[in-house]
This record gives structure tokens, sequence and C-alpha cells, in this order.
């Protein structure tokens, strides 16, 4: 399904996204692996988007290696990242995404927005599992109406 960025450490390929930051998952027919849709608004109103792929590493569907280089080469044994679901909401409305080396971060909410309970309690578990947060920032949505305090 879709996931809005809530917030997020910054990583080199959202480096021109300013907001509307979208991740979309979807499950591939006979397979385990997930097509990953990812888009931003840029300057000027563009749309920046890059398609991926996950695959999952164990049956727990929580740790997944991810490759965003072209299709026709994606069977390389390079270029692809661990990415932890860390937590989540027991509705699956929120989730805290991360890297083993503690380098990437994103927070994931099915609605543009959270509750400020609910942002400052996935900061606790970042900071709790080792995640330094000086460079996670918010991430403007169009549609927000909570406006958090980091």
């Amino acid at each position: 399904g879709k996931w809005y960025e809530i917030g997020r450490m910054p990583l080199f390929f959202q480096r021109n996204c300013i907001g509307n930051v979208t991740a979309t998952y979807t499950g591939q027919a006979g397979s385990s692996d997930i097509t990953v849709l990812n888009e931003c608004s840029g300057e000027n109103s563009t749309v920046i988007s890059s398609e991926g792929l996950a695959m999952p590493v164990d049956e727990t569907g929580s740790k997944l290696k991810v490759t965003f280089l072209p299709s026709w080469i994606r069977w390389l044994p390079v270029g692809r990242g661990d990415y932890w679901v860390l937590a989540r909401d027991d509705n699956y409305q929120t989730a805290l995404v991360g890297t083993p080396d503690k380098s990437n971060l994103w927070l994931l909410a099915r609605t543009p927005n959270i509750s400020q309970q609910t942002y400052s309690k996935y900061r606790q578990i970042a900071q709790q599992q080792g995640y330094d947060l000086k460079e996670f920032t918010l991430t403007p949505q169009s549609n927000q109406t909570v406006n958090l305090v980091p």
C-alpha cells in the first residue's frame, strides 16, 4: 500500500525532494518480492520518482534487501540495501524503517498526519535503538493538518 513519509534522515536520492514524499509497496504475483515506487515533489511542481525492488530476507518480512538499480541489472549481487522495519503500531498505520548501520531512518504513516504523541514515541524508539536524530527532518505533505514539533 501507500505510505507517507512523515520524517527522515537525509538520503542522497531525496536531495531534490521538497515535500509530498510517498512510498508505494506492491506485492508481485507468485513471488515474495515487492515493487517499491518512491515519489516526491521537486522544485516547480515536478514529480521525482524511483522504482525499486524489495526482497524479504526472512519469513518475518521485517527485514528487506532493497535495490533501486535499473531492472535489467538487478540480478547482480550489488547495490542492495538493508531496510529493517524497526517498529510499527498494531493497526499497521505507522512504521519506523531504518538501516542497520543507522545512517538512514524513515517514519512512515498511511496518512500524512500523525499525532505529536505518536511522533514522539517513534523518536524515542529510534534513539533507544542507537539512531542519532540531529539530522532527522520532518517532511512537508500537502494534506498535512498537524504541525509536529521536533
